[in-house]
């Protein structure tokens, strides 16, 4: 499955808005994604560190993650990702220069256009 950053952030509003305590989970609802493509990105956001995720598998369903809470990474990088206009420019020099973006070097570039904005350059 191929990652979607639209997703990853989406995903990451989610937990901020809906965090749960340690002893429980559950799983986003984002009406343009399938539960498969949810527990996949959950489980890329679990990987990198920016969110905290209790994994299930059974034969039936397979492995599922489900979100606990945004770690302080997460956080780092949701600030970051935030504002639409930010987010909406920085996907938008990435296709204009041919480039699938990373989580690392997307959070640069989202830093660099927010202080672009802020400071003028």
């Amino acid at each position: 499955m191929k990652r979607d950053m639209d997703l990853i952030r989406s995903i990451l509003l989610d937990a901020e808005e809906n965090a749960v305590d340690e002893t429980d989970f559950y799983m986003p609802e984002i009406p343009e994604y399938s539960e498969d493509q949810i527990s996949y990105h959950n489980g890329l956001l679990y990987d990198s560190g920016l969110i905290n995720a209790y994994r299930t598998a059974n034969k039936t369903n397979g492995v599922r993650y489900y979100v606990r809470r945004l770690t302080w990474q997460g956080h780092e990088f949701l600030d970051s990702a935030r504002n639409e206009n930010v987010w909406n420019k920085a996907k938008e020099t990435a296709k204009s220069k041919g480039l699938d973006l990373g989580l690392d070097v997307m959070k640069e570039l989202l830093v660099s256009i927010t202080r672009s904005m802020l400071f003028g350059s």
